[in-house]
C-alpha cells in the first residue's frame, strides 16, 4: 500500500494522472514496493522506461504509419486545431487525421472552448517528443517549431508563438512576434506590453530599440520604479543595434523626450530642459503619444516655474497629442494633473468638480482600467479630506481599493488601505481602532505613493500627539533638508516640516527656510502650500517665542484656509487650537513693552515695516518699493536687528506696540 500524503502530493498525482486509471495502476506495480503518494506520481512521467514501453508498444506502435506522423510532427503543440495542426504538418488531409486520432481515443483531450481545440494527455505527449528527437534531426523539429510560432502570431496567440519561436532558435521571429503585437494594443491596453516584454529573455528584448522604447514609454507612462534604468537601456540598444537611418533620427528624439521625462522625475529641471530643446527639430517625425509625453512634461516644468499660462499652454497640446494617439491613460493623467494643480491653487470646490468629471468620463467612454484612474481617485479623496468632507474621502478610497484588486496592484491596494485606516480613524476617533504604526521596511512603493503615505502618516501623527514617531517616520524614509532653495521643488517638503516642527529641537533653524518657503509659494500662486506653510510657521513660532509671536502668521492661515476651503489643515494641527486661546487671552497690543523704550527707523524700513504688516510677499514688497529681493532682505534683517525680533510677527507685534504700526481692531471670527 501507499502511505498517506500531503493534499499537495495528492494534487500533484491527481494532475499527472489526468484519470488514466490505468496509468496509475501500472505505476503502482512498477514501484514494486511499498511508498508514498509523492513517489507514485514521480514515477507518472512519460520518460519513464516503463512508461514510454507501454505508451510504445501498447499504443503509438499500433497505429498506421499516416497517423504515427501525424502525432509526432504535432507533439510539439500545447493546445491545437485542425488549421494549426495543417499548418504545422503540411498536410493538407490533417482534419481528418485528427478526427481519426479522436475516434482511436489516442489520450485526446478536448479542450472547453470554440474552434475545436484538443491537447494531448501530457504523459502522451512526452512520449511523442522523445520519440520525434529520437527520429528527426534537430533542424526539422525546428521548422516545426518555426510553422507553429507563425500560424499562432497570425491568429493573435503570441504567447504560444513566441515560445515556439525560441524553441525553433528563431530569436528574431520571436521578437518580431512581441513588437508587432505591442504595436496593435500600447495605445489601447498599454499595460499588457509589460507582460508581452516578460514573454522574451531581456537579452533579446534588450537588442531590439523599437521594442525599448515602447518599453520605456510604457514606464514612462505608468510611473514605473524601474523608468529610469529603461531609460539607459534603451539608449544602449540604440548604440549597440543602429537603427536604419531612416528610423535613427525618429527613435533618436523618442528617447531625448522620454528620457526628459526621466530627468524631471530626478528632479533635473534643467536636464529636463536640455533633452526637449534637443528633441525640438525632430517633432516633425515623432508619433503623437511621444509629443503627448514632451507636453506633458514642458507644462509640469512651466507650472513648476510659476508661468500658469505657459502650463495651460503645453496642457492643452498634451491633451491634442494624446487624442490624436487614441491614448486615453495619457489623457486621463493631463486631467488628473489640471485637477491637482486646480487644488494647488487654492480652489478646492473647482478641483473637485475636475475630478468628478474624470470620473464620469472615464464610466462614459468605458476606458480601460489603469493606475491613472486609481491615482485620480486617491488625489480627489484627499482634496475631499482637507476640506474635511472626510465621508466623501472615504468613498473615492474605497473606489480606487476596489479598482487596485481589480487590477491586481499591490502597490496602490496597500496605499488605498491605509488611506482608509486612516481617514476612518479621523472621522470617528473614538469608535475607530487606532491604525498600527506604519513601517516603510520592505515595502516596495512608487515615489508618488510614497509621498502620499508620508504625508497622511506624518499628519496622522502630529494629529495624535505622537511626534516623536512622526520625525522617526520621515528618519525611516531617509529624508535629508538642507534648508535651501533646492527643498524647495520636492513633494516631501510639507510632512518633513510639519515633523520636524514636531520633534521641537533646533527650531530656530528654519526661521529663514520658512519665510523664504512661504514667498516662493505665494510667487508661484500655490495657495495650498502656503497655507500648510503659515500654518507651521505659527506653531514653530509659538514654540519659539509663545502664542502672540505667532498671530500674524495664525490669523494669515485661518484667512486662507476660509479662502480655499482647506480647512483641515488646521484641524490636523491642535496645537494652533489652544495658541489661539492664549492670543485671545493676552494683553491688547501683543505683550508687555519697556516704558520709554524707542525705536528709529530709516525711511526705507519703515516702509518695508508697512508692506511686511500687509501681509507682502518679499517679491511684491520688492516690486512696490522698486528694490531687489535681496535689498528687501537687508532691510528686513536691519527692522528685526533694532526691534529685537527674529520673526514676522513677532516684528509686527512689536511694532504696534511701539506705535510703529496703527493698532489692529479685535474681530470675531
Amino acid at each position: 500500500g501507499f502511505t498517506t500524503s500531503t493534499a499537495a502530493e495528492v494534487a500533484e498525482l491527481t494532475e499527472r494522472s489526468e484519470g488514466w486509471v490505468a496509468g496509475l495502476q501500472l505505476a503502482a506495480l512498477a514501484q514494486r514496493r511499498p511508498g508514498d503518494v509523492g513517489e507514485l506520481a514521480a514515477s507518472l512521467a512519460g520518460q519513464q522506461e516503463w512508461v514510454g514501453e507501454f505508451l510504445a508498444s501498447e499504443v503509438l506502435d499500433r497505429q498506421p504509419p499516416a497517423i504515427q506522423r501525424f502525432l509526432l510532427q504535432t507533439a510539439i503543440l500545447d493546445e491545437f486545431n485542425a488549421a494549426l495542426c495543417a499548418a504545422v504538418t503540411g498536410d493538407d488531409q490533417a482534419h481528418a487525421l485528427l478526427a481519426a486520432v479522436a475516434r482511436a481515443d489516442l489520450f485526446l483531450i478536448r479542450l472547453d472552448y470554440a474552434g475545436g481545440w484538443h491537447r494531448y494527455h501530457h504523459l502522451f505527449q512526452e512520449l511523442l517528443c522523445h520519440r520525434l528527437a529520437e527520429q528527426c534531426a534537430p533542424e526539422k523539429v525546428a521548422a516545426l517549431h518555426r510553422a507553429a510560432g507563425r500560424w499562432l502570431a497570425d491568429a493573435g496567440r503570441i504567447q504560444a508563438a513566441v515560445r515556439h519561436f525560441l524553441a525553433a532558435g528563431d530569436d528574431d521571429a520571436a521578437a518580431d512576434a512581441v513588437e508587432a503585437q505591442v504595436q496593435a494594443v500600447l495605445m489601447q491596453e498599454p499595460y499588457r506590453v509589460k507582460s508581452l516584454f516578460a514573454l522574451l529573455p531581456a537579452a533579446i528584448a534588450q537588442r531590439r530599440p523599437r521594442l525599448m522604447l515602447d518599453r520605456t514609454f510604457v514606464a514612462a507612462a505608468s510611473g514605473d520604479l524601474d523608468y529610469v534604468a529603461f531609460v539607459e537601456r534603451t539608449q544602449r540598444a540604440l548604440d549597440q543595434q543602429a537603427p536604419a537611418p531612416e528610423l535613427a533620427a525618429r527613435y533618436g528624439g523618442e528617447l531625448l523626450i522620454l528620457r526628459s521625462g526621466a530627468m524631471f522625475l530626478q528632479v533635473q529641471p534643467e536636464e529636463a530642459k536640455q533633452c526637449l530643446a534637443a528633441a525640438a527639430p525632430l517633432a516633425a517625425l515623432l508619433p503623437d503619444h511621444i509629443l503627448g509625453i514632451g507636453a506633458f512634461v514642458r507644462m509640469h516644468l512651466a507650472h513648476q516655474a510659476g508661468d500658469h499660462a505657459a502650463a495651460t499652454r503645453h496642457a492643452d497640446d498634451a491633451l491634442a497629442a494624446f487624442g490624436r494617439a487614441g491614448f486615453a491613460l495619457g489623457t486621463v493623467a493631463v486631467q488628473r494633473e489640471i485637477a491637482r494643480w486646480t487644488m494647488r491653487r487654492g480652489d478646492s470646490r473647482a478641483a473637485a468638480v475636475r475630478f468628478h468629471a474624470i470620473f464620469e468620463g472615464w464610466r462614459r467612454d468605458q476606458l480601460y482600467l489603469s493606475r491613472d484612474i486609481i491615482m485620480s481617485l486617491v488625489v480627489a479623496a484627499e482634496n475631499s479630506y482637507l476640506q474635511d468632507a472626510i465621508e466623501q474621502a472615504l468613498t473615492y478610497q474605497r473606489t480606487a481599493l476596489h479598482l487596485a484588486e481589480q487590477l491586481q496592484d499591490d502597490t496602490n491596494m496597500f496605499l488605498a488601505e491605509r488611506l482608509g485606516v486612516l481617514y476612518a480613524a479621523t472621522l470617528h476617533p473614538d469608535s475607530a481602532p487606532p491604525p498600527p504604526p506604519l513601517h516603510l521596511a520592505g515595502v516596495t512603493l512608487t515615489e508618488s505613493t510614497r509621498d502620499t503615505l508620508l504625508i497622511a502618516e506624518t499628519r496622522w501623527l502630529v494629529l495624535t500627539g505622537s511626534h516623536a514617531d512622526a520625525w522617526s517616520f520621515i528618519h525611516e524614509a531617509g529624508l535629508h533638508f538642507t534648508h535651501s532653495t533646492d527643498d524647495l521643488q520636492r513633494d516631501v517638503l510639507l510632512p518633513y516640516l510639519r515633523a520636524y516642527i514636531a520633534r521641537g529641537k533646533a527650531l530656530e533653524e528654519i526661521d529663514l527656510f520658512l519665510d523664504t518657503a512661504i514667498d516662493h509659494y505665494a510667487a508661484l500662486g500655490n495657495e495650498f502650500a502656503r497655507l500648510h506653510l503659515l500654518a507651521l510657521k505659527a506653531w514653530q513660532q509659538a514654540r519659539l517665542h509663545g502664542a502672540t509671536a505667532a498671530a500674524l502668521a495664525l490669523a494669515q492661515a485661518r484667512a486662507l484656509a476660509r479662502k480655499t476651503g482647506f480647512r483641515r489643515v488646521l484641524l490636523d494641527l491642535p496645537a494652533l487650537a489652544q495658541i489661539e486661546a492664549e492670543i485671545a487671552a493676552a494683553p491688547a497690543g501683543g505683550g508687555p513693552v519697556a516704558v520709554g523704550a524707542t525705536v528709529d527707523l530709516l525711511e526705507k524700513e519703515q516702509q518695508v515695516l508697512d508692506l511686511l504688516a500687509g501681509d507682502q510677499t518679499y517679491q511684491e514688497i520688492a516690486r512696490s518699493l522698486n528694490i531687489s529681493i535681496n535689498t528687501v532682505r537687508y532691510y528686513v534683517r536691519n527692522v528685526y536687528s533694532k526691534l529685537d525680533v527674529h520673526r514676522r510677527g513677532a516684528a509686527i507685534a512689536r511694532a504696534r506696540a511701539l506705535g510703529l504700526l496703527p493698532a489692529v481692531a479685535h474681530h470675531s471670527d
